[in-house]
């Protein structure tokens, strides 16, 4: 049975419970009938019928019906009986769902299996219900057609039924008629296709009556053609379009217009301007039915026709040769049945534009500017434009503005200027004029002289020990002949390319051949050429192939050959291995000789290894510190080579035998003790080389003691880095490069208490006639500590690193400091403990003269009331220039003199001020209004200091919305002093991993050299999220030429030793290289590029960096200086700019992808922007067409493989970015969504996402050309858009894989697989994508080789064959082999 579209749907009720369907039980929805194949003890019992109409959902149920079990007699086994079958033809139309029942009655319970009679397997879409009881076919298509079979079977047999499935469509329209509008005696034609099946056939009516083919009237099918057409064809037509299974009506209306001559609407153009020579049309296009007849006059003067003046057939007036005489008015007048009408228009002649000076072909060099003439004389009342192409594209003097310039002035001189003239400006270029009424242009080719291109095809021809014979072709010598080429080799060994000594000498530019000398033997060496001319040094050639030299004898003795020391009855002997590269061939190894000083036969001994550097030679006859005459030589398997020359090396010698006498040890502080001790006494047989000093602290075991050595006779020395309060235990041994001799007796000393822990507070300095005064509060040693016994007071200017020192027993001092500089102090309480802790530094900027004075005045009026003490600070916040001095005064003395007053008090204090005296000069007490304004900025300063959280912008709307105005200028600056700093001590692993050998190194180096050293940026930002860095960048207040010293001097290799520009310093140590940048501030910007000046001021490099997050530094003890509440941002997912947006944009436009870039790493969920932020994006937007596509392109790709991308595309649209980074203006963002939900999770190329954006494949190119992607990127985005449509999976096979399986094949790229499983992503088909990425491609079995053994000879059969076999095994599912494939061209 078969189901199309039922209203009616069936169930049975058991014993009052739903009747459930298993193999065992169904319910046709076709009858109604419940069947169960095989009855058992459990289905006796009462059955209903419920009958359900699925529109209404009204239920109807039946009268019981009851099942009872006979008793008399027991049914057997039997073959299945199919009760419930579809018919032998169902007819289906097109798009439906198809349900086909079977079911069968047997014992035991037979099993329902479904299948196609032609072998082709059923659709994927179909669905199997009620135990294979029905069979459904959603959307049933025309291939779904065809005969089907159901099988029962059991145990007793099997029975079939059958039945055609048979597909059907009513008639759908493909293309249907239009209202029509046509004048009189014009034809008319319309054309009506359908679709259907059977196919349709056609029939015409008119106005509802049949139209049949008579004189006017032609039908054919679906088309009607009416020619001549009158009044009486006006009316209402339809195409019927008909099968059996339905009918189908296109209704149009053909309206015949009937009217006279109208110019309202199509007047002539009222001038028409034209040069003299040329060529001039007038069109005439009244609105008239039917056509009109045309007739032209000039003036009052009837037109005619001649070999000059022509009338066309639809009323236009053409004039060729056009002369002054030409000038004047024209009148086009048109007739038919209905009437006649005119309309007048006038033609002006003007002079023609001409070419005075065109530009002229030149030959140039490169580097040179030239200026290309273009000028002309034409009709000074005409507009003219020039433009020029180059190449045949037009010039783009705003994006080709660094080489391309018009210049002239006059508007009839349009001159091209060619500055700083490269190899690719060579070609045509053409002026082009054009005005009003005429176009021309001039041509000039420019040859362009340069430096030779690279030449080709470097060769090694012949090779042997120390030689090689190279050949090369020329490359382009580029206008100017080659004079001379120049070989260049690289080896494994040596730093980047090196130049040789070749024979000839000089190889000039006519010699394409050189043997090069002086190589080493045994060495894989590459060669490049350079070629020169006259212009200059060219690009190298690509390099040859690697080629190793003959072996040869070695020639080069080890270096540094000593030794000494060792055990007792040793001769040891060392050396610096040959290098590798100096070792001529294979099983190098070195032959030790020596021989006791004075004796003439030497011994020998072979080390057959070339790492070997130390030899020694054990014996008793040996005596101690004997000396040996020793040479070391070398060999290889070509043989032996030279010694190196003799020296003389001294046997082991005995440790000394006596302990040190006298030790003595007193305390010198609470970490440093000091230690005294005699040479030996009596005869000591061991030399001795110095002392060892052994010292532990009572509570510890004396195995873990710590030891120091002197060298020589020093007979003291000081123990630092001790605990205090500690008792700890000494003793001395002499030693040598035997060992140590006897401990001397052990001494005990106890160290000092420890100096005070607290260092001096509320440091507070005042400056007087050029004397700094600073006072502080009194330190107050603890009970464990040493008492105080006065300060240190460490002072320097701001740019040297050499402090002086006052010491002093008061808790204040007065430095006489000239004021012309910066100045950094430290104080810092010393006792019999040592020096305590030291205070903050202290920065005292330098102060000009005028303010001085000022300072002096405002100081005598401050004295007494905290209002007064806080006007003067605050005055002198503003009169000092320097932003440390604010930001010092800020952080101390505002602060404090301001402390106890309320931030309405102090602005009351101004505004009564103001009330007072609003326009007074600066004399005494009283205040001009500016002051007061910029007072009150002060002010506002404090106020944010004293507020610990909250936002600072937010703050100046909420506290001071009537001072917004004045505050806007500065109010940036005021923000960043809003914390000056927060630290905290960061411990985690990610961090101490970072600790190596190198790094630990590095800061020991700068810390040497007092230079502040931290980690500083992104890697900081990393660490505090739990994540190691990939890169750490590091930030020093050491200048690029201080690094260089200090590397240079500790024997540390530079990589970028020449940084000074940027402040960037490479540095290599333990095999790692570690980056190091001066701190800086940009100076000037551009949005592209800055140029910066070094400081030593850690806030400022803060303030030039981009995000707050990106702005903090981490020291080496885990500290981290946060200036710009970045940590505060990380941790609550906040990407904000430091300070205003809008300035830190300007600064550098790529911040603004950078941004987008660090939203979608950080921030966990999308939409969470400052409304200011996004302003300022959308502001200046277009400062990104100035970026090169290069670094647009690596920060969009970081953006496409971060989260929230579907979310930032859109904004990227929405704040007018796009338009400047070359995505499409057109794009399709529906697509983007919908890809961007295929690929999450599968990790796509940012070029497959990104091409979901693109339309078309110009698309991808046109974002080639403005974002310079790689040829592989380009490759991807334009297959991803040509096939993500065409190459599809086949939904009606049992493969779906195969079709991009057939496309690998056929495209024989080498990443044909990667681009398909990149495709597969973006059409959201992952199961095809894990069955693609399991796939090996398979090898096509048959070469032409192969068919030739056939005996097919003809290169162009053999192809033919190819392409036809490669055919037949993708057919085979690549399955056929060799010989099927070959056996079938014999079949054919």
């Amino acid at each position: 049975m078969v189901q199309i579209e039922k209203e009616l749907s069936y169930a049975w009720i058991f014993n009052e419970y739903p009747s459930y369907q298993d193999n065992r039980r169904f319910v046709s929805q076709e009858t109604g009938n419940l069947y169960i194949a095989k009855v058992e003890k459990s289905d006796v019992g009462n059955y209903t019928c419920v009958v359900t109409n699925t529109v209404t959902n009204h239920k109807v149920l039946g009268p019981p019906t009851p099942l009872i079990l006979r008793n008399d007699g027991v049914m057997g086994e039997y073959e299945p009986k199919i009760e419930v079958q579809f018919p032998e033809t169902v007819p289906a139309e097109r798009g439906t769902t198809v349900k086909l029942e079977c079911f069968a009655l047997g014992n035991p319970v037979p099993t329902i299996l479904w299948r196609r009679a032609d072998g082709k397997p059923i659709a994927r879409k179909a669905r199997r219900h009620k135990s294979n009881g029905i069979l459904e076919i959603p959307n049933f298509q025309q291939e779904d057609a065809g005969s089907y079979e159901c099988v029962a079977e059991n145990s007793r047999g099997k029975n079939v039924a059958k039945g055609q499935l048979t597909f059907y469509a009513q008639p759908n329209w493909v293309q249907k008629i239009d209202d029509i509008h046509v004048a009189m005696e014009e034809s008319v034609f319309w054309e009506c296709k359908a679709n259907g099946r059977p196919k349709p056939t056609y029939r015409w009516l008119k106005n509802g009556d049949p139209l049949l083919t008579r004189d006017r009237i032609q039908i054919e099918q679906g088309t009607l053609n009416i020619t001549i057409v009158n009044l009486s064809d006006a009316g209402m037509y339809q195409c019927v379009a008909e099968n059996k299974h339905g009918v189908i009506f296109s209704s149009a209306e053909l309206s015949v217009i009937a009217e006279s001559p109208d110019f309202s609407r199509t007047l002539l153009k009222r001038v028409t301007l034209v040069k003299v020579g040329g060529e001039v049309v007038i069109e005439c296009k009244p609105k008239a039915s039917p056509r009109p007849v045309y007739t032209w006059r000039k003036g009052r003067e009837l037109l005619r026709e001649n070999e000059r003046i022509t009338i066309s057939e639809d009323g236009n007036l053409r004039i060729i040769n056009v002369t002054k005489s030409d000038a004047g008015s024209y009148t086009c007048i048109a007739t038919n049945h209905f009437g006649t009408a005119s309309s007048t228009g006038n033609v002006v002649v003007k002079d023609p534009t001409k070419v005075m000076v065109p530009p002229s072909s030149m030959d140039v060099t490169v580097g040179e500017s030239i200026v290309l003439p273009c000028q002309v004389t034409h009709d000074h009342s005409l507009d003219i434009v020039f433009t020029w192409s180059f190449n045949g594209h037009l010039i783009d003097f705003d994006k080709d503005g660094d080489h391309f310039e018009r210049v002239g002035g006059q508007d009839s001189a349009g001159d091209l200027m060619i500055r700083n003239i490269q190899l690719k400006h060579a070609g045509k270029y053409v002026c082009m004029v054009q005005t009003s009424v005429d176009k021309l242009s001039a041509t000039a080719d420019l040859i362009v002289r340069g430096p030779p291109g690279p030449p080709e095809a470097v060769t090694i021809d012949e090779i042997t020990d120390t030689t090689a014979q190279l050949s090369w072709r020329p490359g382009p010598d580029n206008h100017s002949p080659i004079t001379m080429y120049v070989i260049q080799a690289r080896t494994p060994f040596s730093v980047g390319w090196q130049a040789v000594s070749t024979v000839p000498e000089l190889v000039d530019g006519k010699t394409f051949t050189a043997t090069v000398v002086g190589l080493n033997p045994w060495v894989e060496y590459e060669f490049r050429t350079v070629a020169a001319n006259v212009i200059g040094i060219g690009e190298p050639s690509r390099p040859s192939e690697k080629r190793r030299t003959e072996e040869a004898l070695p020639e080069v003795t080890p270096a540094n050959v000593s030794g000494g020391g060792g055990s007792k009855s040793e001769l040891v002997i060392t050396w610096e291995t040959v290098p590798e590269e100096l070792q001529n061939g294979r099983g190098f190894g070195y032959v030790v000789a020596f021989r006791p000083h004075g004796k003439m036969i030497w011994m020998l001994t072979v080390l057959a290894s070339a790492d070997a550097s130390r030899y020694v030679f054990r014996n008793e006859s040996v005596r101690p510190f004997s000396p040996f005459e020793v040479k070391v030589g070398v060999f290889n398997n070509k043989g032996e080579g030279p010694f190196s020359p003799t020296t003389l090396v001294y046997s082991a010698e005995e440790e000394p035998t006596k302990p040190p006498a006298s030790i003595f040890a007193r305390s010198l502080s609470a970490t440093d003790i000091e230690v005294f001790w005699a040479s030996p006494i009596g005869k000591n047989r061991g030399r001795i080389q110095g002392y060892e000093v052994k010292y532990w602290r009572h509570d510890d075991k004396e195995e873990n003691a710590r030891k120091i050595r002197t060298v020589g006779n020093q007979t003291s020395t000081k123990i630092s880095n001790l605990k205090g309060s500690a008792l700890y235990h000494l003793a001395v041994k002499a030693y040598n490069s035997a060992g140590t001799g006897p401990s001397s007796a052990t001494v005990n000393v106890t160290t000092r208490k420890p100096p005070p822990s607290q260092p001096p507070g509320n440091i507070i300095w005042n400056s007087s006639d050029s004397k700094i005064i600073l006072n502080w509060d009194q330190v107050k040693a603890l009970d464990n500590e040493s008492e105080v016994k006065g300060y240190k007071v460490l002072y320097r200017w701001n740019r040297q690193s050499r402090t002086s020192v006052i010491e002093t027993n008061k808790t204040s001092v007065e430095l006489s400091l000239p004021f012309d500089e910066d100045y950094i102090i430290e104080i810092k309480p010393f006792s019999d403990g040592g020096d305590g802790s030291s205070s903050e530094q202290i920065r005292i900027p330098k102060i000009s003269t005028t303010a001085a004075s000022a300072i002096a005045h405002l100081k005598s009026e401050a004295q007494g009331r905290s209002e007064d003490r806080c006007l003067f600070y605050s005055s002198f916040l503003i009169f000092v220039g320097s932003q440390h001095t604010k930001q010092e005064l800020l952080c101390s003395q505002v602060p404090i003199a301001c402390a106890t007053l309320q931030p309405h008090n102090i602005i009351t204090q101004l505004m009564k001020t103001l009330a007072t005296s609003p326009n007074a000069a600066l004399t005494g007490p009283q205040l001009s209004l500016s002051l007061l304004i910029i007072l009150t900025q002060a002010f506002l300063n404090l106020i944010i200091i004293r507020c610990v959280v909250g936002d600072c912008l937010q703050m100046q709307r909420r506290l001071f919305p009537w001072h917004r105005q004045v505050l806007n200028c500065s109010w940036s600056r005021l923000c960043l002093l809003k914390r000056h700093l927060f630290t905290m001590k960061l411990q985690s692993p990610e961090f101490q991993s970072l600790f190596t050998e190198g790094l630990k190194s590095l800061t020991e180096l700068f810390a040497k050299e007092n230079h502040e050293l931290r980690i500083a940026g992104g890697a900081v930002r990393d660490l505090l999220n739990g994540v190691k860095p990939q890169d750490v960048d590091f930030a020093t207040t050491a200048t690029p030429t201080q690094m260089k010293e200090m590397f240079q001097s500790a024997g540390v290799r530079m990589i970028n030793n020449k940084g000074e520009k940027h402040g960037t310093i490479t540095a290599r140590l333990h095999e790692e290289n570690f980056e190091v940048t001066t701190l800086r501030i940009d100076v000037t910007t551009d949005g592209r590029h800055a140029e910066v000046e070094f400081t030593t001021d850690w806030q400022k490099d803060a303030e030039r960096r981009d995000l707050t997050i990106n702005s903090m530094f981490l020291g080496f003890d885990g500290t981290l200086f946060d200036y710009f509440n970045g940590y505060e941002d990380l941790k609550n997912k906040k990407i904000r700019f430091v300070g205003h947006a809008n300035q830190r944009i300007q600064e550098d436009y790529l911040r603004i992808l950078r941004y987008f870039r660090f939203y979608g790493r950080i921030v966990d969920t999308p939409g969470d922007h400052d409304p200011e932020t996004l302003e300022a994006i959308a502001e200046n937007a277009k400062g990104l067409a100035g970026i090169s596509g290069e670094r647009i392109w690596i920060e969009l790709k970081k953006i496409l493989t971060g989260n929230h991308v579907n979310h930032l595309i859109h904004l990227i649209y929405d704040l007018d970015v796009a338009s400047h980074i070359g995505l499409p203006a057109n794009a399709n963002l529906e697509e983007f969504i919908k890809v961007s939900k295929n690929v999450e999770g599968f990790s796509p190329k940012p070029m497959t996402l990104l091409a979901s954006l693109f339309k078309v494949q110009d698309d991808v190119t046109k974002l080639d050309l403005r974002l310079k992607i790689s040829k592989e990127e380009k490759n991807l985005g334009l297959f991803i858009v040509k096939n993500r449509k065409d190459l599809i999976k086949a939904t009606d096979s049992s493969e779906p894989l195969k079709p991009y399986q057939d496309f690998v094949i056929d495209s024989r790229e080498p990443d044909a697989i990667g681009r398909v499983c990149e495709l597969l992503k973006y059409q959201g088909e992952h199961g095809l994508l894990k069955e693609m990425q399991q796939w090996s491609v398979p090898p096509f079995p048959v070469s032409g080789h192969d068919i030739r053994k056939v005996g097919i000879s003809s290169g162009k059969e053999i192809g033919a064959l190819l392409q036809q076999l490669r055919e037949q095994w993708k057919k085979s599912g690549y399955q056929m082999e060799k010989d099927e494939l070959l056996s079938y061209i014999k079949k054919t």
